[in-house]
């Protein structure tokens, strides 16, 4: 989604902070009704303390899960029902830049305050906390939670080998499989824990094949459970389709450790790290044997 010009409909964009903007009519002082639109926005509302207030979330909206069970479904990320979000009348609309598509959010706009947010970074991460926690009369929250990812942030780059890193390809999807690139907040995470990522130099989520993976020369696969929800009956057919070598591990991990940013992101910061520890301690002939579990 560009946030690059002020859309043609008139709902044009508004700085809100470092890492927000607003799209729509002008917001109220306080959001009794809250309408996220993305996994990680409605995570981070629950955090805050300002569960009560969410009225709908998209169906990929999971975390916490048993407290999500009565919130009503409003569509994907990207394809929202716009009209029944006009339907509910919330007072806020939360939205991000990656997850959501500009055509939603500008119909949305018309009917709702927007908030939108880009987070590319771990300090991204702690910083939208913060402003997200003020945002909801929650900045004491949003406080605790950001200062927890900076002091991890900090103490596993400081306890990381530095680069060149634990080589690393994180793929994403399958059909045609696809990887993230060093603009990324995946990236971010892997690269502040001492894996470096083979396709850092890529920008966005690359497509890649056998002929990809054969240059690069990664020492792990990262098997991701989402967006594509990969499992171990995965792990023989990407050894095969991707033509990996004995040498390479294959690793089924935690996606939303990994790309989630907010409330989970400093526990994402440990279990990476202790993933690449636990592989720096296998013997690279005997790497490809190794099958993880995601926790």
């Amino acid at each position: 989604m560009s946030m690059a010009a002020p859309d043609p409909s008139g709902s044009a964009l508004e700085r809100a902070g470092p890492l927000t903007w607003w799209m729509g009519p002008p917001p109220a002082r306080e959001f009794s009704s809250i309408v996220s639109l993305a996994p990680s926005l409605t995570a981070a509302v629950a955090a805050l303390g300002a569960l009560d207030r969410l009225i709908a979330c998209t169906r990929y909206c999971t975390s916490p899960r048993e407290s999500l069970t009565r919130i009503e479904r409003i569509g994907g990320t990207k394809n929202p029902d716009v009209e029944r979000i006009a339907e509910l009348r919330p007072s806020l609309v939360l939205a991000n830049k990656e997850e959501n598509r500009k055509d939603d959010v500008t119909a949305i706009a018309r009917h709702a305050p927007v908030f939108i947010n880009d987070v590319r970074t771990v300090p991204d991460a702690a910083q939208l906390l913060r402003e997200l926690g003020a945002l909801l009369g929650q900045s004491a929250a949003g406080e605790t939670m950001a200062a927890e990812i900076e002091s991890e942030w900090r103490r596993v780059r400081a306890a990381s080998p530095g680069p060149p890193g634990l080589r690393c390809l994180y793929l994403i999807w399958r059909k045609p499989y696809m990887s993230v690139g060093g603009d990324t907040f995946i990236h971010a995470m892997l690269d502040a824990c001492g894996f470096g990522n083979v396709l850092a130099d890529a920008a966005r989520y690359p497509e890649i094949n056998a002929d990809t993976v054969a240059r690069l020369r990664p020492r792990v696969v990262m098997l991701s459970s989402e967006p594509y929800s990969f499992g171990e009956r995965h792990v023989a057919r990407v050894r095969e389709e991707l033509q990996l070598s004995p040498e390479c591990a294959v690793e089924l991990v935690d996606g939303e450790l990994c790309s989630w940013w907010g409330p989970s992101t400093a526990r994402g910061l440990r279990y990476l790290e202790d993933l690449r520890r636990r592989l720096e301690s296998i013997p690279a002939p005997v790497a490809g044997q190794v099958l993880s579990r995601r926790r």
